[in-house]
């Protein structure tokens, strides 16, 4: 609404100076024509004064007057225009979508839309599952890649950083055998007992039940779990898992042997 103001005492400054510069034309005229009838010295001074009217009658607008009087004209109707314009204020334009129709031209083709729109949603179907068998894959590799740099670590004698490894792994895999298998492992050889502990423990209640494909990796797991506990001067547990393992491994001499000497301390103990 300003800038309308503003424009607005434009065009009326502009009006005002136009008429100002008629009216001083004007009066310029008037006083030349007195003047020269004033100091006319002419006999015949009837015929000069028929001339002089018949010049007034055939005297020319200035190109200038007639240029001025169009921009005045226009100046006007711009000032009508603007006075008309209603002042601006929001809206909100709603719209209403119908439902489309099938057009008869469109109804012949509906067995071949039917089966494009098919081939689109089974083409969707394989992309997912291509998708989902690309995410197992890498699942798959990453899950590789922890556990033979975990083995490379523990070959190496680099138990720092095969406990790295596989404690990495454990983050996105808390419950593969093997990773758990081998930190276990690696704190035996590091003599954490308190960590030795907590993942043969969780390994032995995943290998539950025990099938013939996990009694070894099982066997294996009570034995540590035992020198845990015979480190920490738990012998009845440790002996109860070396029972275990002898029972899953009946053929290692080893464990067995470990196991009667363990039963024989024990008894020695009590006997004092």
């Amino acid at each position: 609404m300003n800038r309308d103001e503003s424009k607005r005492d434009d065009i009326q400054h502009r009006k005002q100076q136009a008429f100002s510069q008629i009216l001083k034309e004007e009066n310029e005229t008037e006083h030349k024509t007195i003047d020269e009838q004033t100091t006319s010295e002419n006999p015949m001074e009837t015929n000069g004064r028929e001339k002089m009217k018949s010049k007034k009658k055939n005297k020319k607008v200035p190109s200038h007057d007639a240029n001025f009087a169009g921009e005045l004209a226009l100046i006007k109707d711009q000032d009508q225009c603007l006075q008309s314009l209603p002042p601006r204020c929001g809206a909100t334009i709603k719209v209403h979508l119908s439902e489309s129709s099938r057009l008869p031209a469109r109804e012949s083709r509906k067995g071949e839309e039917e089966e494009w729109r098919k081939r689109v949603d089974e083409g969707k179907k394989k992309v997912a599952q291509i998708n989902a068998d690309e995410k197992e894959n890498e699942k798959t590799q990453d899950l590789d890649y922890f556990h033979k740099k975990g083995v490379n670590f523990i070959q190496c004698e680099d138990y720092r950083s095969a406990e790295n490894i596989l404690l990495e792994g454990l983050k996105f895999y808390p419950k593969n055998i093997n990773l758990l298998s081998n930190v276990s492992l690696v704190y035996l050889v590091l003599e954490d007992w308190n960590n030795l502990n907590k993942y043969s423990t969780q390994a032995i209640y995943l290998l539950t039940p025990e099938v013939p494909e996990n009694i070894g990796q099982k066997g294996k797991l009570y034995c540590r779990r035992a020198n845990c506990y015979i480190q920490t001067d738990q012998l009845h547990k440790a002996l109860d898992d070396l029972n275990e393992a002898v029972r899953l491994l009946p053929q290692d001499k080893r464990v067995r042997k470990d196991r009667d000497s363990l039963k024989e301390f024990i008894s020695e103990q009590h006997d004092m």
